[in-house]
C-alpha cells in the first residue's frame, strides 16, 4: 500500500535472534529498502513516517506510547499526563526539555503530541498478523535534521519493539 503523494512510509525490520539495539535497514511497506536521502520532485521532507510491526498485543504497545514509564523505556525520559487534554513532557539531556500538548488521544489506537506548525509526533497502533503495527509520523524534521531523524527512529522504534515483544 502507498502512502498520499508527499507521504514517506518507511517500515523497520527488526529480525528475529538480533540483540535489541541492532539495526536492519529501513524498508516501505512493500519491501523495497528505503533510501535516506532528501526527496526528490519537491515532495514535502518536513513529513517523514516509519512503521513497525510488533508481536505483541496492541493494549501492551499503547501503554508504552502513552505512559510515563512506557515513553521513558524506549524513546526519551518522559512524563506523560494522559487524556485529550494531557501533556507530553520530553527530556533528552539535561537542559534540553519541552512540554507539549496532546492533540489526539484515542486509546489503543492513536496519540500525537507537539506543537501545532512545528514538531508533531503521530503515533497509530493498527492491527496486523501475530499482533499490531506502528505507524510514526514526525512532523516538522528539518531538512538539513532528516537522515538524523532517520537513523534515531530506526533506533528507538527497534528498542520499542523488542520492549514490547519482551515485556522487559
Amino acid at each position: 500500500m502507498r502512502g498520499k503523494p508527499g507521504q514517506r512510509r518507511h517500515c523497520l525490520a527488526v529480525l528475529p535472534g538480533r540483540a535489541a539495539g541492532q539495526r536492519e535497514p529501513l524498508h516501505d511497506e512493500s519491501g523495497g529498502q528505503i533510501r535516506l536521502g532528501p526527496r526528490r520532485r519537491g515532495r514535502p521532507a518536513d513529513r517523514p513516517g516509519w512503521c513497525v510491526d510488533i508481536a505483541a498485543p496492541a493494549a501492551r504497545v499503547w501503554g508504552l506510547l502513552s505512559t510515563s514509564e512506557g515513553l521513558s523505556g524506549w524513546f526519551a525520559d518522559a512524563t506523560v499526563v494522559p487524556g485529550p487534554q494531557g501533556s507530553v513532557t520530553l527530556r533528552f539531556a539535561s537542559g534540553a526539555e519541552a512540554t507539549v500538548p496532546v492533540l489526539a488521544w484515542h486509546p489503543s489506537r492513536q496519540i500525537r503530541f507537539g506543537v501545532p506548525g512545528g514538531r508533531v509526533h503521530d503515533m497509530t497502533i493498527t492491527p496486523a498478523a501475530g499482533g499490531c503495527r506502528v505507524r510514526l509520523r514526525d512532523e516538522g524534521v528539518p531538512a538539513a535534521e532528516a537522515n538524523a531523524t532517520a537513523a534515531g527512529w530506526t533506533g528507538y522504534l527497534g528498542r520499542l519493539r523488542a520492549l514490547a515483544e519482551t515485556g522487559g
